[in-house]
């Protein structure tokens, strides 16, 4: 992991890095953020959150470790809440860690005992809320009620419980947005190295000596399969894979060979290996069925501005018990604690897409199914490319003119979307027409 202080004319170096206050986690899709953020909770709960033997080092003594997402914080955006309500939302809590008032007012008055962990930023619609002056509207007393957003900002801003420690995660592209926000440390989560990715293949096919090799000797020689084992989420689903075909086939040919093949080779590895046994040997169609209901899901739930369904969600979509029962056995599904009416009840239980880019996959296979070209400010720079990739499995170049005029560079200075076009380019696999749409573009790319 890279950290540098964030503001060096601000801040020093040295206070920025031994026990800095605001934190600025950032780092691709997949690359590992809310895996981290769950790692600092069960190392603080160990009590191996900072290392031994750094006598002279001041760390914090940590006696509160929330864990709220932004995913989480969807659902009662519209809500008026107080801090206490905002806090109860942590998934850590249950019936025997409740906030009261006596730990409220504990906490209020000893900040610098807690660590606020935000993951998601990203995820979160109402951002211009967070990053303007929104919150300034309302009060700074934590037994008022006020508008999420408004919440979250006062927390990241330090005008509520100045003086704890708060950790903030998003991708990139969305994390410039907090630049008008001074962050006492930026650290951006790099991946995996090339050494780092063998070594993973080699414990992930260590029950079998043979296939191992076989996948360590495919992987060495072939660039694109060790650039996707950088992301670590990426790497996993590229063994997954693997280890799929070469038990049915005991080949290492006809392996997916861009983001795009993967998913979707994935996915139905995980629809086929994990759903009922009634569908052990699942028909091409059956998948494709239950494939099409789970896009139909995220595209909803991407339409509602929603990351969070429930059950009486998947039957808006004529889903019977049947259906929902293979759709939870998928493994394309989390379950998770909904959002506690009390702070006394138990939370209901809730699903969510186990990663986001399956969510974006989900999504640009029903974009690229219905031709449409969804709007630039509401997409994913993720699923733009999961529509490439689409449709060159469909051989739909039409559809890809409109993607690219869609993410068109408007001028040489606008790096995201050179950057994009070029990664579409390479999911649609075709040369020639990749060559065209360079040579129109030379202006802006040379």
């Amino acid at each position: 992991m890279f950290v540098c202080p964030e503001n060096d004319d601000q801040k020093s170096a040295v206070s920025c890095t031994t026990n800095p206050k605001s934190i600025l986690l950032t780092g691709k899709a997949g690359i590992g953020k809310s895996l981290f953020c769950r790692k600092l909770v069960r190392d603080w709960s160990h009590n191996r959150l900072f290392e031994e033997g750094q006598e002279n080092a001041k760390v914090p003594d940590f006696q509160f470790a929330l864990l709220l997402t932004f995913r989480q914080l969807v659902l009662p955006e519209k809500k008026m809440l107080d801090l206490r309500d905002i806090l109860s939302q942590s998934s850590l809590l249950n019936e025997h860690s409740v906030i009261d008032e006596p730990i409220l007012q504990y906490m209020i008055e000893n900040p610098e005992k807690l660590l606020i962990i935000l993951d998601g930023y990203d995820e979160y619609k109402q951002r211009k809320k967070i990053t303007g002056d929104f919150e300034t509207r309302y009060s700074n007393d934590p037994h008022q009620k006020i508008p999420v957003p408004a919440l979250i900002a006062k927390i990241m801003k330090g005008e509520m419980l100045n003086g704890a420690v708060v950790l903030i995660s998003s991708r990139p592209e969305e994390a410039e947005e907090l630049k008008k926000i001074v962050f006492d440390v930026r650290c951006d989560i790099q991946g995996l190295s090339s050494l780092q990715v063998l070594e993973y293949i080699e414990k992930y096919f260590k029950e079998n000596e043979s296939m191992k090799n076989k996948v360590l000797d495919h992987i060495k020689t072939n660039e694109i399969l060790l650039s996707f084992g950088h992301i670590p989420v990426m790497c996993f689903l590229m063994c997954y894979s693997i280890k799929w075909y070469m038990t049915e086939s005991n080949t290492t040919e006809k392996l997916p060979g861009t983001r795009t093949e993967l998913y979707h080779e994935v996915i139905k590895v995980f629809i086929k290996k994990h759903s009922s046994s009634k569908y052990e040997e699942m028909e091409e169609t059956k998948v494709q069925e239950i494939l099409h209901k789970l896009a139909e899901i995220a595209m909803n739930l991407m339409m509602e501005d929603k990351y969070i369904f429930n059950e009486n969600d998947m039957k808006k979509f004529n889903l019977n018990d049947e259906e929902i029962r293979n759709l939870k056995a998928s493994g394309l599904l989390d379950c998770c604690p909904g959002v506690k009416k009390s702070p006394f009840e138990k939370p209901p239980l809730e699903f969510t897409f186990t990663h986001l880019t399956i969510r974006e996959f989900l999504c640009a296979f029903l974009f690229v199914e219905e031709k449409q070209i969804p709007e630039k400010k509401k997409t994913s720079d993720v699923t733009y490319m999961f529509m490439a990739g689409m449709c060159s499995r469909e051989k739909d170049e039409k559809l890809m003119e409109k993607l690219l005029e869609n993410i068109k560079p408007g001028n040489e200075n606008d790096k995201r979307n050179k950057l994009l076009t070029l990664c579409c380019l390479y999911e649609y696999k075709d040369d020639g027409f990749s060559t065209r749409v360079i040579n129109n573009l030379k202006h802006i790319y040379c």
